[in-house]
């Protein structure tokens, strides 16, 4: 038992640091091409090209009324919120003639500090692909929550105290950016994919935004979102980018740059490579894979297929939209896998793929959370809610059904024609480094309880990217970040990419950390502020706060921690250390020796925590020279001897001497005659109802009842 368990913990090992590319750069994808839909949207804009559903508006035309939604009034302001008085809602029309709109929320910035601008607008949108921004909007960064009688609620986490936002339903079909005419062609109005279509769709939808909010135009725009808006956005600022070089080309005077230049994407989906093979190590990692785990052979074999697939694929070939087959797979079958099913009150778990500290019912596995979805359609469906966000408009013919819509968190329609047609879409790692060459400042932050875009898979890609002729600095060293003197996080940085773990945070982090998420914005102006922190070994803290944004610093760390950032228990070893030293000036010079190298050590080391230095000022030798004993070396290497003619035994004589059909497994197969259960994505077939958006992974049970071996075989779609 103790052989396998080592052999197949080494084989797994082997297995996950395995990997096809060893860096991205610039090189590596030709992103000079400027796409007909860019030309397209300059053309629009150039010759002044007017929008009958949009000539003769101006802001107040979508001016809402805050006392009309359902729980405004009673919403109370606090230190550290205002409930928002300007707002602005409404579907904004990107193409007259087949009457095809995209729906935004606006709210202005009600924090205003005396020394800073209010000169940051950002533009919010979720994933999917499909999925309603109204998920941010209620659950996550906007000014309001929704509770369980529909009404709003505040929360005093909202990003709206630190810039302007809006919120967009995007690409067509998703939220309440919705058909307009019912006997228009599917083809003719769903996005087919981000270049061609949601690109295009996004630029002519901002050019038609400035025009209504022209004070708007010179502000920093920052894209925000998370999930597969990693994909979203960074193609969004690509061709925005090449749609400017073309203004400037032109020379024309009389146009605007569209002024974007930063990036916020959390657990976003950037690179389908390595966040793909990321699963397995991601739940070692966090001590979730035990060696007694019931389908330990299955998962470790599914990690063997997924990295040859990795291993044999063109990285030319990839798309936005790639499924690495069998990784996925790895992800749903372990999800299951840590409950015992024999156990009554285990059978039928799994974890939330979202979040692993909830336990859910299969199939369910995340697909019902956030667990107020529900919530949002009760106010949405409150009377008078659609009319006061203009949603339905009953003075024009641009909208020919003036009922109540039906707000659905995701539509599968969205994610099933960009899956079919994506097929020129590289992944948006392909085209990162040359925008990172081009002065992106790029922010990517995680929660560290995610598992669908999991943590380590976005550090394993960060580490892979170089632009400037220069990777991602391996001497770059983490920094913690306090929120209200508590450690909430630590961050990375290298030039113009900074990577933040938020801790105790699921994949959608302002829903589970709202405060801290806000914070964000204090991180980026301290370290957007300060040169020293440049240097990537530079060792510093942060330290941000709710409110009274004075105290925000950062704390440099030479010899030691100053006195007023210490804890108490972290003060203690330094007074220590001090009375030892002091101790010693009665000994002789010999016995004072050791104190001295282990202090050039001290000074020599590397992102080391207190805690860890103060073992090593009680015992430095024994643990750097102790070797591994010569018995557990002889196991090991005996086991792993064993474990090859094992895998020759597999692979070469069971292929050439046994059936390929011959059923070896009767629990994973089912018995003789019996159909083995599964798991589908019902992504492709219906619209999802509230309870399956922000998912990029929606399972749903082939059969009617539940047993112990629900999860063992699924088929599984990446939305």
């Amino acid at each position: 038992m103790m052989y396998s368990a080592i052999v197949l913990y080494l084989f797994s090992f082997l297995l996950c640091t395995n990997g096809f590319i060893l860096v991205y750069d610039s090189s590596s994808y030709d992103n000079s091409y400027i796409p007909e839909s860019v030309k397209y949207a300059y053309n629009y804009y150039s010759s002044n090209t007017t929008n009958k559903y949009n000539v003769d508006k101006k802001s107040d035309d979508f001016k809402v009324i805050p006392d009309l939604l359902p729980g405004y009034q009673k919403i109370k302001n606090s230190k550290v919120y205002k409930k928002p008085v300007d707002m602005f809602s409404g579907r904004l029309s990107i193409n007259e003639e087949l009457k095809h709109s995209l729906y935004f929320w606006k709210f202005n910035r009600e924090h205003i500090d005396k020394d800073s601008d209010n000169n940051s607008l950002v533009f919010f949108i979720n994933g999917g692909p499909g999925c309603s921004s109204m998920d941010g909007l209620l659950l996550e960064t906007g000014p309001f929550r929704v509770d369980g009688d529909g009404l709003l609620t505040a929360n005093e986490g909202s990003w709206h105290m630190q810039s302007d936002i809006v919120y967009i339903d995007q690409p067509l079909g998703t939220g309440f950016s919705t058909k307009l005419d019912s006997t228009e062609k599917d083809f003719d109005f769903y996005d087919t994919d981000l270049i061609n279509d949601s690109s295009k769709n996004m630029i002519i939808f901002l050019i038609e935004y400035f025009k209504i909010f022209p004070q708007d135009k010179h502000k920093n725009i920052i894209f925000a979102g998370e999930s597969y808006a990693g994909q979203y956005i960074l193609h969004f600022i690509n061709n925005i980018w090449k749609f400017n070089k073309m203004i400037d080309e032109e020379s024309n005077k009389q146009l605007a740059k569209i002024n974007v230049n930063t990036a916020m994407l959390g657990n976003a989906w950037v690179d389908p490579v390595e966040q793909s093979a990321s699963y397995l190590p991601f739940f070692q990692k966090e001590g979730l894979f035990k060696q007694d785990n019931f389908k330990l052979k299955k998962i470790l074999s599914l990690q063997e297929k997924c990295q040859q697939n990795i291993n044999n694929m063109n990285i030319d070939d990839l798309v936005s939209d790639n499924d690495i087959q069998d990784c996925d797979s790895i992800m749903y079958q372990f999800i299951s896998s840590v409950f015992d099913p024999t156990i009554k009150d285990q059978k039928d778990k799994c974890l939330n793929v979202y979040d692993y500290r909830l336990i859910e019912n299969a199939p369910s596995c995340g697909m019902d959370w956030p667990y107020e979805l529900p919530n949002l359609n009760k106010f949405f469906r409150k009377e008078g809610v659609q009319d006061a966000l203009n949603i339905v408009d009953t003075d024009d013919d641009y909208d020919t059904n003036d009922d109540v819509i039906k707000w659905t968190e995701c539509s599968s329609k969205v994610g099933s024609f960009i899956k079919q047609h994506n097929k020129d879409t590289v992944p948006s790692i392909r085209i990162l480094p040359g925008l990172l060459e081009q002065g992106l400042k790029l922010y990517l932050f995680n929660g560290d309880k995610d598992i669908i875009c999991n943590h380590l898979g976005v550090e394993n890609y960060v580490k892979k990217l170089s632009w400037e002729d220069k990777q991602f600095d391996e001497s770059a060293v983490w920094h913690e970040w306090y929120h209200e003197s508590e450690v909430v996080g630590s961050f990375i940085k290298d030039r113009n990419v900074v990577l933040i773990n938020i801790f105790n945070a699921s994949h959608m982090v302002p829903y589970d950390k709202p405060l801290e998420s806000r914070a964000l914005f204090h991180i980026m102006d301290m370290l957007e502020s300060n040169d020293k922190v440049d240097a990537p070994a530079s060792q510093y803290k942060v330290e941000t706060f709710d409110y009274n944004l004075k105290k925000e610093k950062i704390v440099f760390i030479k010899d030691d921690l100053p006195e007023e950032f210490l804890d108490e228990d972290e003060k203690e070893p330094i007074k220590d250390s001090e009375s030892e030293q002091s101790d010693d000036e009665d000994e002789d010079e010999n016995e004072k020796e050791p104190v001295k190298e282990h202090e050039n050590d001290d000074e020599d080391s590397d992102d080391e925590s207190d805690d860890e230095d103060d073992e090593d000022k009680d015992q430095p030798r024994a643990q750097t020279q102790s070797p591994l004993p010569n018995w557990l070396l002889t196991l090991a290497f005996i086991a792993l001897f064993v474990y090859i003619l094992k895998h020759l035994f597999d692979t070469i004589i069971k292929k050439n001497y046994f059936s390929k059909d011959q059923v070896h497994s009767q629990r994973l197969h089912g018995s003789e005659g019996s159909n083995p259960k599964q798991i589908h994505s019902k992504r492709l077939n219906d619209d999802l109802e509230p309870g399956l958006g922000n998912s990029e992974f929606d399972i749903e049970l082939d059969n009617n009842e539940l047993d112990s071996n629900v999860l063992d075989d699924l088929d599984i779609t990446k939305d």
